[in-house]
């Protein structure tokens, strides 16, 4: 019975009523197994092409109440769960709220406003141990078109939609992809789990950027994050110790200012990043399952 009750996500008395009610319409017959003694097909991840796009839409998102450090969240919640998907793991609240360093009332929030917007399907299952009710959580196919409708219908705006451009040189998708699984994977001492998941999130924004055709100026993604440049120069100059990103001063007219810096991703950041790891560690980053093994690694 545990078994089931795991397998079909749903709580012990629930499954128990369908079980009887099940056999007693199974007296005068064979009949169909019902629907709701089926488990729930596994949800898709959404390819790398298909994460940046979702990303982009969510940075350019201005939805009533959203905060420039909340769309930052919602970045980072939907990388998690797609990466968890991807795993064949489950994303509930819970275990993102340990994955991410962070309240679980805060993940549930975040989750609410995505569902409700379309880019989040919840499937209702048991919790832990079978114990109470949880959410699965993975991202809907449609994500995009869905978080447009619903920027439309909140604020009367269109979602600006990124499309990239042929000749504008970045890197791959799975790249980015590639890095923020290693960033959240990495052990290195002076990083908890929100740091990762910020620094992976930061990873994703300026890959999402360059596609979209926008140089990610250092400026320019504090201000889109409603955050202050020295907040965010924090984990730039981490990503740049570590390899991943390069820093670019663009020459400027004004007199006696400070140039913008451009930020880029270096093409063999997952290298450098574990070069990083093993002098910091003394063992490269070690993904937690074979599922975590870097896309252009899978066969």
């Amino acid at each position: 019975m545990k078994l089931l009750v795991h397998g079909l996500r749903q709580r012990l008395p629930e499954v128990a009523g369908l079980l009887i009610s099940f056999a007693l319409r199974n007296l005068n017959g064979p009949i169909p197994v019902p629907a709701q003694l089926q488990p729930p097909a596994a949800p898709e991840p959404l390819t790398p092409a298909a994460l940046r796009e979702l990303i982009w839409a969510l940075i350019t998102s201005r939805f009533d109440g959203d905060t420039g450090i909340r769309r930052a969240r919602q970045i980072s919640l939907i990388a998690q769960i797609n990466q968890m998907v991807r795993n064949g793991e489950e994303a509930t609240a819970a275990i993102l709220a340990e994955r991410l360093a962070s309240n679980k009332s805060v993940i549930e929030s975040l989750a609410r406003d995505l569902h409700g917007r379309g880019a989040l399907l919840r499937v209702a299952g048991s919790g832990r141990n079978s114990l109470g009710r949880a959410y699965r959580l993975s991202i809907a196919p449609d994500a995009v078109n869905a978080l447009a409708a619903a920027h439309v219908r909140e604020t009367g705006r269109h979602l600006l939609i990124a499309t990239p451009p042929a000749d504008h040189a970045v890197p791959a998708d799975e790249l980015a992809v590639e890095l923020f699984t290693l960033i959240n994977a990495s052990r290195f001492p002076s990083d908890t789990s929100a740091r990762r998941a910020r620094l992976g999130a930061l990873v994703l924004i300026i890959h999402a950027m360059n596609m979209a055709g926008e140089t990610p100026y250092l400026t320019r993604i504090a201000d889109l994050l409603d955050a202050g440049r020295a907040n965010v120069s924090v984990y730039i100059r981490t990503l740049t110790r570590r390899g991943i990103v390069t820093t670019t001063p663009v020459p400027t007219l004004g007199l006696g200012r400070r140039p913008p810096l451009r930020l880029s991703i270096v093409d063999s950041a997952v290298e450098l990043l574990q070069e990083a790891h093993r002098a910091a560690t003394g063992h490269p980053i070690r993904p937690t399952s074979s599922h975590d093994r870097p896309l252009s690694r899978l066969g």
